[in-house]
């Protein structure tokens, strides 16, 4: 029975969203899964020193949170969350209650009485904004602009903080300097991610890497016509040749930002949606990159084959899948491992559904499979990659109770090491070369 080297890659992502042109941000998403999701993941692992794991910042995500926490930006539901219930125009009015329940009902609503109790008024799906607005008040309205901004603030960040508790304790009739102090510890939460992962890195317990920086699939700017390897029967523009220029700008953007963010370059990148091909490998190991990852499923077309699941879902041939390998172009030469497809999508879709020390023990059950099923005198390098923020909002408390008992796991089951990426690759470095990546991403291959 082989040991189990379980790396895991959380890749926490947000495309650019605002409009440079005009100054103006439509979307939320990044202050809002900042302070949920990026700062909450960080202060879980926080929680367990001997938790190692690698985590992805896409560019676009880092540059998006210092304009948040030094340039003074905004978006446009901070702009309407700050203005008095009393001062609201109609407008305004029709966009809090078009826009203020984008949270999971059953798990960022429900839980809270006045919350729940403006979502039943709003009758979403049933009326229009405009026709539930003459059932809210001023002060509905800024319990709403309060809760919205609330329920999204993760459940660790209010366990410590009196400000957060208070507000959630007192439940409804909130004050405009109570709204007021919420919004500020929203930007005092996003001033905290970024160095919380330089000292989580600092200290040895996380490997930092980046993503190309807008997040472009990176084997369509060399080639489209690579889009066929995956899609045969795809349409394709007219003009199929690529913009290898634009492919470089994108590496080296992202490496710089990284650099200027943490002090250091990465040596590992998550491709965005995990698509590779051949041709990008002399880009990345001119600028350092010594390891990539992607799907199991681009192996499986880049070996013919050789690595796939059988009716019940269990890996054939899995100490193929369970190793990191080389792939060369040329004199370029890069290390490259394979994500469990599987297991990255019992926590991202199922878990969610379970009871979460039940979910925690199942993983490890299926952990002790692949050490049972794999062979060589080296752990078996085991990837678990997916993203890092989109999963926790269906999860009961935000996922807290299962990465608590995850990680505890993780830590505690004999034979099962958490790793970093990079950790694992200098101590067992690959032996076998793929003679072709297939070009191919972490969706349908």
């Amino acid at each position: 029975m082989a040991d189990i080297a379980l790396t895991i890659l959380w890749h926490q992502h947000q495309p650019y969203y605002p409009d440079d042109l005009s100054g103006e941000n439509p979307m939320p998403w990044v202050r809002l899964h900042g302070v949920k999701d990026y700062y909450g993941m960080a202060l879980h692992l926080w929680e367990f020193p001997e938790m190692h794991c690698t985590i992805n910042l896409v560019p676009s995500l880092v540059l998006q949170l210092r304009a948040y926490t030094e340039q003074g930006a905004s978006d446009r539901f901070l702009d309407v969350s700050r203005i008095p219930a009393d001062g609201l125009s109609e407008e305004d009015c029709l966009f809090l209650l078009d826009h203020f329940f984008m949270a999971n009902p059953d798990h960022m609503i429900r839980p809270f009485p006045r919350y729940a109790e403006l979502y039943q008024r709003r009758a979403l799906g049933r009326n229009s904004a405009r026709d539930a607005l003459r059932r809210f008040q001023p002060r509905d309205l800024r319990d709403l602009q309060v809760w919205f901004n609330l329920t999204w603030v993760h459940p660790l960040a209010i366990e410590q903080d009196d400000c957060l508790r208070t507000l959630r304790e007192k439940g409804r009739h909130f004050t405009e300097e109570e709204r007021d102090a919420l919004l500020a510890k929203h930007l005092e939460i996003l001033k905290r991610i970024l160095p919380l992962h330089k000292e989580l890195a600092e200290r040895g317990q996380v490997e930092l890497t980046t993503t190309p920086y807008y997040h472009p699939i990176l084997p369509l700017l060399f080639d489209k016509k690579l889009a066929r390897e995956a899609l045969p029967e795809v349409k394709l523009p007219r003009y199929t040749g690529g913009y290898p220029e634009d492919a470089a700008v994108h590496v080296r953007r992202a490496l710089e930002e990284h650099e200027r963010t943490f002090g250091h370059k990465p040596k590992g990148m998550w491709p965005a949606e995990g698509s590779v091909c051949q041709a990008m490998l002399p880009l990345l190991a001119q600028h350092g990159i010594r390891w990539i990852a992607t799907d199991e499923e681009v192996l499986s077309a880049s070996t013919h084959g050789a690595v796939s699941r059988d009716g019940s879902g269990h890996v054939r041939n899995p100490e193929k899948l369970y190793r990191p390998y080389k792939v060369r172009e040329g004199e370029a030469e890069l290390c490259i491992l394979f994500r469990d497809h599987a297991l990255s999508d019992l926590i991202g879709f199922h878990y969610q559904r379970s009871d979460p020390h039940a979910a925690a023990d199942h993983f490890m059950n299926c952990l002790a499979g692949i050490g049972q099923a794999a062979s060589g005198d080296e752990p078996a390098l085991v990837g678990v990659i997916l993203d890092g923020e989109n999963c926790w909002e269906h999860y009961p408390g935000g996922g807290v109770d299962f990465l608590r008992a995850f990680y505890q796991r993780c830590i505690q089951t004999p034979g099962v090491k958490p790793m970093k990426i990079g950790d694992y690759l200098e101590r067992y470095p690959p032996r076998e070369t793929l003679p072709h990546l297939f070009a191919g991403s972490w969706i349908s291959h």
